[in-house]
C-alpha cells in the first residue's frame, strides 16, 4: 500500500509541476512567483506559496490523506497567523471526493481530481 501511495504522490507532484510550467507565463503575467517555504530547522513548512509582487500569497498544502484534520492544517494556520490579510487564500489538497471549506479556519479543502487531469 505505502508504494501505492508512493507512487500516486511521484504522479501527482509531476502532473504539478506540469501545471505550473503550464501556467508560468501568466504566473510571470501577474508579476506573482511560486516557491516552497521551510522555515528555520524546519519548525513550519509548506509546500507550494504563489506569492504577488505585492508580497499577498496563496499557500497550498498536498496531502494523501482523504480526510483532512487541525493537524493536516497546521502550517497553514501558522501563516495565517503570521501574515494576516497578506495571505489571500490557504488551500489542502487531497484524495479526498468533495470540495469545502473548513469552518474553523476557512482553509480550503479540494480533491486532487479537480486540479487537473
Amino acid at each position: 500500500m505505502a508504494y501505492v501511495g508512493l507512487a500516486w504522490w511521484v504522479s501527482f507532484c509531476c502532473a504539478l509541476s506540469a501545471c505550473l510550467r503550464q501556467r508560468n507565463g501568466s504566473i510571470q503575467a501577474a508579476e506573482a512567483w511560486v516557491g516552497h517555504l521551510r522555515t528555520h530547522r524546519g519548525a513550519h513548512e509548506v509546500d507550494l506559496i504563489v506569492a504577488r509582487a505585492d508580497r499577498r500569497v496563496v499557500a497550498l498544502e498536498v496531502k494523501l490523506a482523504s480526510v483532512v484534520d487541525d493537524h493536516d492544517v497546521r502550517h497553514l494556520r501558522w501563516l495565517q497567523e503570521e501574515m494576516g490579510d497578506d495571505l489571500l487564500d490557504a488551500v489542502v489538497s487531497t484524495t479526498g471526493e468533495y470540495a469545502y471549506r473548513r469552518p474553523d479556519d476557512a482553509i480550503a479543502v479540494i480533491p486532487a481530481a479537480l486540479l487537473g487531469p
